[in-house]
């Protein structure tokens, strides 16, 4: 008798704990989320190389309208982030409630309407591996090479459709954002390559969609910063016709010592301005890492760093980044996601393009022709207030592919207000610019992505 009591006690004190179901974690409650989540999540790992024990960490959210038939998406983030970053910041179904965190205690969530889970199946991925909560048991292994990284999510959309058959059939569609879209777009090569290889299951794949896509040529990832900077008026006109016409509208190769000289004093220029958003703030995270510890709150932190009341037009976006790494820094969290006991280490949201990644496909521009030209969908985005991987450059690859246009450069709308300009290329190749918006545009403005997205997942014009 005393030990059925037992063992009824053990079964009532750990019922909030998440269930496993073939390795997978299916997720009821998260800290800092009041009551049962409205949705559907699942977390899990995925081996995707068993000579190097590569293991990916997944959150999977399941469609809240229809996930039988709805479309099943694969996002991928850029500069190594966590999975959980876009999951949070971007398109996933809940966000922190900055306002209240107070440090040493654990951030409240809410849920987000302008989720795009709310129409849409998405796997939020922990790539490369080491990033997020994915890891290797070999300590020497660093996932370096685009190729392979494209190669190893190759494998995971398999391995996990293979575990997850009811999802076969969903149309499937992978999203990259920043240099996320040059790698959506290899593993998008790689998926069709498969496919027609016969490889199993057979991946539905309908197409992809990239925001402020890197492609890996710096003609367009890199050459067209100052002509952009020119025409936002960061540059006077007097300095850009003296730098164009010294380095001969090159401003990659300096030519000579005139080129030069014009190119410090542009960079000299720019310097204090946030390439990610020209209108933000620009901060150090690091530092606002070691201040934090300071303070209580993110508030007491605000009004130290810039010696005046926080206010919605003055205020750092990377402060809301500190949050995340204190969610998911914690045992509790941990467990509740079921991260393995063989992850150790420090959770940080983004590892940082120069520490993970290698480029050794030099350009994804002949891969965009390809696939669209393979009856393959497309929607290319860009925050058109992004310098880093700014509208001029995308356009410029988009022109180089010379295509035909279907419809010309018009507006479009959200609650009757222009929210970007778009037009429409042959192949079935959409662009658009989102106004206001930053690098990841879909974290900026959320709402009129959400409804460019829904537009153009169901056929519509934008």
């Amino acid at each position: 008798m005393r030990s059925h009591i037992l063992v009824v006690g053990l079964l009532l004190a750990f019922s909030w704990l998440p269930w496993l179901v073939s390795g997978r974690t299916a997720v009821t409650h998260l800290p800092g989320f009041a009551g049962s989540l409205p949705f559907e999540l699942e977390t899990g790992y995925v081996k995707v190389d068993e000579t190097r024990d590569v293991n990916l960490f997944y959150y999977f959210v399941k469609s809240e309208r229809n996930p039988v038939d709805d479309p099943l998406i694969l996002w991928l983030c850029g500069s190594s982030c966590s999975g959980l970053s876009s999951f949070i910041y971007e398109v996933g179904p809940l966000g922190f409630d900055i306002e209240t965190y107070e440090q040493g205690n654990l951030p409240n969530m809410f849920y987000r309407d302008s989720a795009w889970t709310k129409n849409s199946s998405i796997i939020f991925i922990d790539s490369p591996v080491g990033s997020g909560f994915s890891y290797s048991s070999m300590p020497d292994e660093n996932e370096r090479l685009d190729s392979k990284t494209s190669t190893r999510l190759h494998a995971f959309i398999r391995k996990w459709l293979q575990d997850h058959e009811e999802f076969i059939s969903n149309p499937f569609y992978v999203s990259g954002v920043s240099y996320g879209g040059k790698l959506a777009v290899l593993f998008a090569d790689e998926v069709i390559n498969g496919n027609e290889a016969g490889q199993m299951p057979i991946v539905n794949l309908k197409g992809y969609l990239v925001g402020n896509a890197a492609t890996g040529e710096d003609r367009f990832d890199r050459s067209f910063k100052i002509p952009w900077s020119h025409g936002v008026g960061l540059i006077s006109n007097n300095l850009y016709e003296a730098t164009r016409s010294s380095c001969g509208g090159d401003y990659l190769t300096l030519r000579n010592a005139q080129c030069e000289k014009y190119i410090r004093a542009v960079e000299e220029g720019l310097k204090g301005i946030n390439t990610q958003h020209i209108l933000e703030p620009q901060c150090d995270l690091n530092l606002l890492r070691t201040e934090h510890k300071k303070h209580r709150s993110l508030t007491e932190l605000q009004i130290s760093q810039l010696h005046r009341p926080r206010t919605p037009d003055i205020r750092c976006r990377a402060y809301d980044y500190l949050v995340v790494e204190a969610w998911a820094n914690s045992d509790e969290v941990q467990k509740v996601l079921g991260v393995s006991e063989k992850w150790t280490g420090n959770w940080v949201r983004c590892l940082g393009h120069s520490k993970i990644h290698t480029a050794d496909v030099p350009s994804v521009v002949s891969y965009h022709q390809s696939i669209t030209q393979r009856g393959f969908r497309a929607l290319v985005y860009s925050g058109d207030h992004d310098m880093l991987a700014n509208f001029l450059g995308t356009q410029a690859w988009l022109s180089s592919l010379n295509y035909s246009i279907i419809e010309g450069w018009r507006p479009w709308h959200v609650s009757g207000q222009v929210a970007g300009y778009t037009n429409t290329f042959a192949n079935n190749l959409t662009y658009a610019t989102v106004k206001g918006a930053g690098h990841t545009a879909t974290e900026y403005k959320p709402d009129e992505c959400k409804a460019m997205f829904e537009r153009w997942i169901t056929g519509k014009t934008l």
